[in-house]
């Protein structure tokens, strides 16, 4: 009944693999996706292990041949004191006596600001069914792995965007406005008069998640 320890289904302890592509902006924003994915789930018609138990007529354990009990967080299994766990087994055919059938998964995902390309998150659980504890069913974890698009003008630094501006002489002598690209459209800058190579012009809150700052160099 603890699954792991007398199973007779070997199953899939791998964890399950899920790429996604996301684009610069929305890895400086952070963003919430919907994905989809294949899964192991435990079947249901044999709970996972790959036969069935007939219905025995016992009414003390629900004809399953023993009997759960919870307390103070302990859960215990022990054989049927009535029937003296007496069932007859046959094959599942829902699985085909392998414990798990295959289905799509939904799940709507919190990506964080600032996460990079090749960066992986780890969905606690999410993954294939490998056993039971007890009547807890047990589950391999789900890696989510992160493409990040290049932006051809914007750049990540830490927490910081950063922007490159490309200026005349007399404008940087003089000072002037100029139209820069950020992560939510574009916006008009000022441009101080005798401005040198690597000064920096800051947009405040325009950074990874609205802590940074956009640094137009």
């Amino acid at each position: 009944p603890f699954g792991r320890g007398t199973r007779a289904v070997e199953f899939d302890e791998t964890n399950v693999e899920i790429h996604i592509s996301i684009t610069f902006a929305e890895s400086v924003l952070g963003i919430k996706k919907d994905i989809k994915y294949n899964r192991k789930n435990r079947c249901q018609p044999c709970n996972g292990q790959g036969m069935k138990s007939n219905h025995n007529g016992c009414t003390e354990c629900n004809g399953s041949g023993h009997v759960i009990k919870q307390q103070s967080g302990m859960v215990t299994v022990s054989t049927c004191p009535k029937c003296r766990g007496k069932t007859s087994r046959q094959s599942c055919t829902q699985c085909a006596m392998s414990g798990v059938v295959e289905s799509e998964v939904s799940l709507n995902v919190n990506i964080p600001g600032g996460v990079q390309d090749g960066n992986i998150l780890r969905l606690n659980g999410m993954g294939n069914y490998y056993g039971s504890f007890g009547p807890i069913p047990q589950y391999t974890d789900a890696h989510l792995r992160i493409s990040v698009e290049k932006d051809s003008d914007l750049s990540l630094s830490e927490m910081d965007v950063v922007f490159n501006i490309q200026l005349e002489l007399t404008e940087a002598v003089q000072g002037c406005k100029k139209t820069v690209k950020t992560i939510v459209g574009t916006q008009d800058i000022d441009i101080p008069t005798m401005s040198r190579n690597k000064d920096e012009v800051i947009i405040p809150k325009m950074g990874v998640a609205g802590r940074g700052n956009q640094r137009n160099i």
